[in-house]
């Protein structure tokens, strides 16, 4: 099935996730894969967060207003793990 990230514009909102590792905040959002971001302290995480979502959906949008090559569609595949790990 193909994954569009310009369905995450007719979204109501995002998810965000924050968690504490290594003295540092992670902030990872959900909705679109490799948005991710770091800070000193959780507010440092949720506003570094903000301004890589923002520039992530300025790329969204420009990818959405392109004419669509149905040649370089792109396309979410699921392959087990096992297939990247070495047998031990």
């Amino acid at each position: 099935m193909p994954f569009s990230l310009i369905n995450v514009l007719s979204q109501p909102s995002l998810h965000i996730l924050i968690w504490e590792e290594d003295g540092a905040y992670i902030a990872k959002c959900l909705d679109i894969p490799g948005c991710v971001s770091q800070g000193n302290t959780r507010e440092e995480a949720l506003g570094n967060i903000r301004d890589a979502i923002s520039q992530c959906l300025e790329v969204i949008q420009e990818d959405a207003n392109k004419p669509q090559d149905p040649l370089n569609s792109v396309e979410l595949i699921e392959r087990p793990l096992s297939e990247f790990i070495e047998a031990r």
